[in-house]
């Protein structure tokens, strides 16, 4: 029995040996390519959004659940005072609750609330190719990845963004929107994010 005992020891080693640094390479080895191309990956997902939107008369918050659905081909927007935007078909349907009213706008209508989904951010990153900038931070006990990309509307009050990726779950945490003087315009702040599909 004594003869087998130190093969086990050592073949309890290198297992362990090999345990450890599979655990290190999945919890420190995250890499700024890695964390953006799962999170690239995401095609139906819900999350809480607070949009916090900046002007020189003050700053208004906005509450709202956000649901994409159908692989990104419809999203909703129903905000805590009783708006809704449904985005389909190139078509933005908005109603309102507590007035009864609903209306049928082009998808343009809409400048700001949109540069928030993951399905905008995505094509707005294919865009800016090699010209983001992507950075890894930690703090809290969280690694968060930030990009920086520009946006392509001639809209000096939206002409940029940066977001913030949590490592772990791979989704977003919060987008900041600057306008071309770098000046913070919107800042939105995601919780609950549940991913339901991936690409």
């Amino acid at each position: 029995m004594k003869k087998y005992r130190i093969p086990l020891i050592i073949l309890l080693i290198v297992v362990s040996i090999f345990g450890a640094l599979a655990i290190y390479q999945k919890i420190f080895k995250q890499t700024p390519e890695n964390i953006l191309d799962k999170f690239k990956s995401i095609k139906c997902y819900s999350c809480d959004v607070e949009y916090l939107i900046i002007n020189s008369r003050g700053e208004v918050k906005q509450k709202a659940n956000l649901t994409s659905t159908n692989s990104g081909k419809e999203i909703v927007l129903n905000f805590e005072d009783g708006r809704s935007q449904v985005y389909k078909n190139n078509e933005i349907i908005i109603s309102n609750k507590l007035t009864n009213e609903k209306f049928t706008v082009k998808n343009s209508f809409d400048k700001m609330y949109k540069l928030a989904f993951v399905e905008n951010i995505r094509e707005n990153i294919l865009l800016n190719g090699e010209n983001m900038k992507k950075s890894y931070t930690e703090g809290n006990n969280m690694g968060f990845m930030q990009v920086e990309y520009n946006l392509f509307d001639n809209n000096k009050e939206l002409n940029k963004c940066k977001m913030f990726i949590n490592s772990d779950s791979k989704t977003l945490t919060k987008l900041i929107i600057y306008d071309d003087a770098n000046k913070e315009r919107v800042v939105v702040t995601y919780s609950n994010f549940k991913v339901q599909k991936y690409i």
